[in-house]
């Protein structure tokens, strides 16, 4: 399949999340902010990134219908998605910046997954139905 312009929302936002923690714990740009604030910040930019191509997704994958996702994605991905969010959690609540870290870590990780399985995939009968009547 090919990537849409919500594809490209997605990306800018994990990009724009990766950059604010990157410049953020180097200690080039927001110095004065706390753990707390980045980690809302980063939150806030991953459910975004995840928002933004929701609809797709669930076209893509035919939710609702028999599902063709392998469980090993399912695996990994929902592994990935509970660790960003206890970490981010954990980051807000605790003032953590490993725990910072894990979230940053797994929402590139996520993007990279759903990216990356999102151009090998084939559309399900559902899409095709859909596109079939627009």
């Amino acid at each position: 399949m090919r990537l849409t312009w919500r594809d490209g929302a997605a990306a800018l936002a994990v990009a724009a999340a990766t950059a604010g923690y990157l410049l953020w714990s180097t200690g080039t740009a927001f110095q004065s902010t706390s753990i707390r604030v980045i980690a809302l910040g980063v939150l806030a930019l991953g459910v975004v990134g995840c928002t933004a191509t929701g609809d797709r997704m669930t076209e893509m994958y035919g939710a609702g219908e028999r599902d063709h996702t392998p469980v090993w994605f399912v695996a990994v991905t929902s592994t990935l998605g509970a660790s960003a969010l206890v970490g981010g959690l954990t980051a807000i609540i605790a003032a953590s910046e490993m725990m910072l870290g894990v979230l940053v870590l797994s929402m590139v990780a996520l993007w990279v997954l759903a990216t990356a399985r999102q151009l090998v995939a084939e559309p399900t009968h559902h899409v095709h139905r859909l596109r079939a009547r627009h």
